[in-house]
Parts: structure tokens; sequence; C-alpha cells
């Protein structure tokens, strides 16, 4: 006698694997759809589920050739031709892709699915105006279709409409509470309004459904690195790269905190992975952390391209935004300087160009502030707002509402302060909506852009002869690239050694730099001038997790035999305070192969001396910019063994040290590095240049000569 098994129909068994599919259990299903396709080969339902489910599996090709086969035997298949979509799309074939779904739409004028696909298709490709129609299609025929309110929130979280993005989460939230993806939509919503609180509530929600989502695990790591909590933060990208070891923003955020936090144990591991991932064209590995890693400028360039590709995906086609247009030329005698930022409050760029905005000759130009910074009613934000011709805020437009705003105010020049780094406008900047647009201070590499003209440098941070690795044309400088602001605090009253907790009679050697640009090479270098002077103790800034750091440094102190009781942690303080702090140090040690920008300034304005070594990318020349502009080259190294060497002998010399000091103070006010007023009218020479240059067709790298 026959099993029960044996004569079940075709057609029960693929019902019954169907079954199986819905609850998950895909090796079971999986198992019966090959056995009903045994029974009947051109069953299309059994070999459109058994595509659906290759796909679900992982192997796509397999898949498309099933769903392919399926629809010829059965031309009236519209979950098939939908799934065919589905499956081309991510495979890239975005023509077959849009083709299936349009014969689904053609049997079924109104199936929400087709619209859904058809709008992600569009998303895909950066037609979001489209993307948005067929999503609001596809709600209109299924109002509680979760898909269709979930990536109608993406796209229009995309191009700044938050508020029915928010509402449309919490939608999505409320009609399927088991759905992890649209409570990571809604808290990258809430943490780009620095709304963290509401952020982590919303990803405890999320994590309580999936605790290894990749994409929950990272937002939380975010969410955590923006309130102070490195250590956790750190854990939470370790858990998002567990779970999607190629998640590249998780990879370049883990290693970032953990260089925050001097946590080196198998750093060079991560790095190399992060390396091999860039070679792969992993989109989200941050340029700006990049800089940090052992990398060349072709790297770095590499890298930057990849993440401005992945902005121009991000922001759609620039023909679907009215402000993505070139603008006429305008001008009645005056340029128009246009300076977007979001760090307009109490910040490092702040410090260095608030005199810049203020020196700029009005008769000549206008000066504009595109403002996405927060507002801390600081004095710095006061004076800044008044530093500038007019002040926008532009935190709750669009990237393309802003754009059309700057492009309304008939800017010439759009300078980007930010760059590749934390809050960065840089999608307004990708619809380009000035005649010129210029990076400037806040990044130091190439934006890997076609939309930045030029780059601010120098003849050391920027040569002539590195111009294959930028793609924007180079501008140099007369002295450092960088400006600073004669106008800051120059205390001179100390705080004498032992309120800092320093000992009296020690040679103070300081670094306060952030620490994630403390590389264990460096920190090896300094544990051999610690040995090497007899009484020194090296004087680091603590900012975030400083605990942290400091019992990790110890350790590594411990292993290369030096007292932790020679390692200082001073505490944030205010800019005049902070100042204050270079009174008591006797040499400033910079780091690589990122050296200290502000703060080697900060130092230098206080007459403290600097070490630096020179290296070969942009972030590891600041240093000897900087010393070159102060008339001190010589204590610019070439390797880091010169660097160690000459250390130990300015610090073994204290009356070397003490002319240093003489000298710098001597000169503070004739340096070029503070020549507040000297450096604007340079940088005003190199704009009118820029505009020639544009009205004659005639773009290309120049030195601005004084």
């Amino acid at each position: 006698m026959a099993s029960m098994k044996s004569i079940i129909q075709p057609d029960v068994m693929v019902q019954q694997a169907f079954r199986l599919h819905r609850a998950g259990q895909l090796k079971r299903a999986h198992e019966l759809y090959v056995r009903a396709l045994k029974v009947n080969p051109r069953d299309p339902h059994a070999i459109h589920f058994l595509g659906v489910l290759m796909h679900q599996t992982g192997k796509s090709e397999e898949a498309l050739v099933l769903l392919k086969q399926s629809v010829e035997i059965e031309r009236g298949l519209t979950d098939a031709w939908c799934n065919l979509g589905n499956v081309c799309r991510d495979l890239g074939r975005h023509v077959e892709a849009g083709e299936a779904y349009d014969r689904a739409l053609s049997l079924e004028p109104e199936l929400a699915p087709a619209w859904v696909g058809l709008g992600n298709l569009h998303q895909q490709t950066g037609a979001f105006g489209e993307a948005i129609s067929a999503y609001r299609r596809a709600l209109k025929q299924e109002p509680d279709s979760v898909d269709g309110c979930y990536n109608l929130a993406t796209v229009l979280a995309r191009i700044g409409q938050t508020v029915e993005a928010e509402a449309l989460c919490k939608k999505a939230i409320s009609m399927a509470p088991a759905y992890p993806e649209p409570y990571g939509q809604l808290s990258e919503i809430y943490l780009n309004q620095n709304r963290t609180e509401d952020a982590m509530d919303c990803l405890r929600q999320g994590l309580k459904i999936d605790p290894r989502h990749p994409e929950l695990q990272y937002n939380l790591g975010f969410a955590l690195s923006t309130r102070g909590e490195l250590p956790a933060a750190r854990d939470a990208y370790t858990r998002a790269l567990a779970a999607n070891p190629d998640h590249a923003a998780a990879l370049s955020a883990l290693l970032y905190a953990r260089r925050q936090l001097a946590d080196w144990k198998d750093l060079d591991k991560l790095s190399r992975r992060l390396a091999n991932g860039l070679q792969l064209g992993w989109q989200q590995i941050t340029p700006f952390s990049f800089l940090a890693e052992p990398s060349d400028r072709s790297q770095q360039l590499a890298c930057a391209r990849l993440w401005t590709a992945g902005i121009q995906q991000r922001i759609g086609k620039q023909e679907d935004v009215p402000a993505a247009r070139q603008m006429g030329s305008s001008r009645d005698g005056k340029l128009t300087i246009g300076y977007l930022s979001a760090d307009y409050y109490r910040h490092p760029t702040a410090y260095l160009a608030a005199g810049l905005f203020e020196a700029h000759d009005r008769s000549q130009f206008s000066v504009i502030a595109y403002s996405n910074s927060r507002d801390d009613n600081s004095a710095m934000r006061h004076r800044l707002e008044a530093a500038f011709d007019d002040f926008v805020d532009i935190r709750t437009l669009s990237p393309a509402a802003a754009a059309e705003r700057i492009h309304g105010d008939g800017v010439d020049i759009l300078v980007d302060l930010k760059g590749h780094t934390m809050e960065a406008a840089t999608a307004v900047m990708a619809l380009r909506p000035a005649s010129v647009q210029v990076s400037y201070l806040g990044y130091p590499g190439s934006m890997g852009a076609e939309y930045i003209d030029y780059i601010i440098g120098d003849t050391c941070v920027t040569p002539l002869a590195d111009a294959d690795d930028y793609d924007e044309h180079i501008v140099q400088m007369p002295s450092s690239y960088q400006v600073n602001d004669r106008n800051r605090p120059c205390p001179q009253e100390s705080f004498g050694r032992e309120a800092l907790d320093l000992p009296p009679a020690a040679v103070v050697l300081c670094c306060f730099n952030n620490s994630w640009k403390i590389t264990p090479e460096i920190f090896t270098c300094w544990m051999k001038i610690l040995k090497a002077v007899p009484g020194s103790v090296l004087w680091l800034h603590g900012r975030k997790s400083t605990g942290t750091l400091r019992r990790n440094l110890e350790e590594v102190m411990r292993q290369q035999g030096v007292e932790t009781c020679r390692l200082i942690m001073a505490g944030p303080r205010p800019l005049s305070e902070y100042l204050q702090l270079y009174l008591e140090a006797d040499l400033f040690l910079d780091t690589l192969p990122y050296n200290a920008h502000t703060t080697a300034s900060d130092a230098l304005w206080m007459a403290c001396p600097v070490l630096t070594v020179s290296g070969e990318t942009f972030p590891s020349r600041v240093g000897a910019s900087l010393l070159h502009a102060v008339g001190l080259g010589q204590l610019v190294c070439e390797n880091i063994e010169e660097y160690t060497r000459l250390a130990t002998e300015l610090a073994s010399d204290p009356d070397r040290l003490a002319s240093l000091r003489q000298y710098l103070q001597q000169g503070r006010q004739e340096f070029a590095l503070f020549d507040t007023l000297a450096f604007t009218r340079n940088l005003e020479q190199a704009y009118r240049e820029m505009i020639e240059r544009h009205d004659d067709g005639n773009a290309g790298a120049f030195r601005v000569e004084t």
C-alpha cells in the first residue's frame, strides 16, 4: 500500500510547502517544492515560490532563472512578475526590474506590491519624485501597507520631509510592532534632529524585537557616542559588526571609538579589514575617520569618492531638484560669499575663523552664513551672528530647499567649512547652488566630488605635485592655509602647576589633541622620551570617557616599563582656561598620521613650542604648515626617529625650551600665522581669481601671490 505522502496531489503539496515557507521553515519548504516539481516540473506556482525562497536565502541568480521560468509558463502571475522585479532590482538590473513591475501593473493596475516595488526601484536609482508617487499610489490602494508606509517614510526622510516621515514610521510600527525596520528609520530621524533620548527609546524597542539587528545596533552606537558613552558605543558597534561583518559604517565607527578609548588590542586587524573594504568599494567608510588610519593620499581620495557617490544616491537625481541649476552671474561689483557650516557655536572652527568673517572687506564682498548648527546661546554664537551680513538658519530646510535659498541669494562662491565631518550639509553642496564651490578648513583632504571646484591649502599641506590625489583644483595660500583669530584670548596669569596636579619641577610634555589621534606607535615613542628624560611627565587632555582612556593608557605604560604616575590628564575647560594650560607646558608633542590642527595653533599662540613629524597626507602636514608660518621649521621632523631624538634633546635642555618660548612670545603679533587681516585679504584675492577663472572658463590650480 502506498504511503499517504506519496499520494498527496502536487497542488496540495505546493500549498503545504507555502505554509511552511510563510512560517519560516525554509528547509522543509524547499524540500516540498522540489518534490512537487518532480511530480509536475512545469507547475508555475511551485517554481515561483521556490524562486522567492532562493532569493530569501541569498541565491538571487538562481531565483532569477526560476522566476523567469514561472512567468513564461503562466504569463498572468502578477505576484511572480512583482517578485521578478524585486530580484532584478536587487541584482542591479534596473531596466528589467522596471519592465517586470510594468507587466504586473498592466495585468492589475492597482496592485499595491507592484507600486511598492516600483517605488523601491525609483528610490534606489535616485528618482525620488517618482518613488514618492509610486508609494502614495500603493497606499491609496492599501492604506495599511506596512511596506508602503515604511518605504515612503524612508524617501521622505532623505529629502528632509521629516514630519510626515516620522508619522509614517509611527504608523508602520503601530500596524506591525514586530517589524524592526521602522524603528531604525525613526531613530535616524530623531538622531538627525538631536533628539537623542527619543532615538534611544525607539532603538530599545526595536532591539527587543531583534537584538542582533545590525542597523539598530549601529544607530544605538551612534546615539551612545553623542552622549559621550564611548565604551557602550564601542560595544554596540561590535554587535552590529558581528551581525553583519560587511557593515562598513559600523566597522569605521568601531575603529574610531576604539581609537578614542586607546583600545588598541588587534586594532591593526580591524584597520586591514577597513582597507580591504575600501578595495571592495564599500561606500559607508567614513572619510574623516579614515584619515586617521594608516593610508596614503590615493586611498583617502578613493574613500572620499565612494562616500560622495553614496551622498549623490541618497539625494537623488539633480534634475528632480529645482535648485540644481547653474546660476548665471548677476554681480553688481561685489562678490557674495556664502559660508556653509554646522560649527557656528563654541567649536574649534569658530574659534579659528570668527575673525575672518569680521575682517572681510564689505565694500568688495557680501558675506552670508548658512548654518545647520546648534544654537548654544554662547558669546561665540552671538559674535558669529553679528559677523555676517546675513545669518541664515537652514536646520529645518531640506537639502533642496537650502540649495534653493542659497541659489536665490545670488551666492557667487559657496565655501563648505565642514567637508566630510559630523553634521556636514554635503548634500546641499551636491546640488551645486553656487557658481563656484570651495572646500576649506574643516576637512583636510579631497572631497572626492565633482561639485567642489577648489580646495584651500598651501605649499606644505597641498603641494602641486600631489594634484592627482585631489579632485579639486588646489589653491595655495602664501603662508599657512589655516586662518587664526588674532582677537581670541591670550591669558597670561598662570594657574600654577600644583593646582593642575603637575609636579612643580617636572618637564611637562603635553598633547591636547583628541585621543583618537594618539596611535600605539606615537604613544610608544612618547614612552621612549619619558624614559630618556628623568622627571618628565606626559600631560594629555581628557574629554569623553576619560576613565576608560586612562586605564587603557596606563596598561600600555606598565607593559613598557613606565610609571603610570607620569601620565596626567587635564579635564575639559572653557576656552580661556584651556589656553592657560599651555603656560605650564614645556613642549607640545604632535601626533601622526593626523597632526594637531587647532590645538597646535593654540599652543603656538600661547608660546608653547610644538614638535611635529611631516607625513605624506594633508592631515599629517598641518603641523609643518603652522610651524613654518611662525618661522620654526627646525621643529619639523622627517620621521619618528628624528622626532624622538629631538624631543629628548629639547626636553633635556630647559634653556633651549625657554628660548623657544621667548621667541614665540615676542613674535606673536608679527607671525603670518596670526595675522588675521592679511590672511583675509589673501583669501579675498583667491576668491576674485576663482571668479575670474570661472567667467573665463579657465579653472585650474593657482597660488595666491602677496
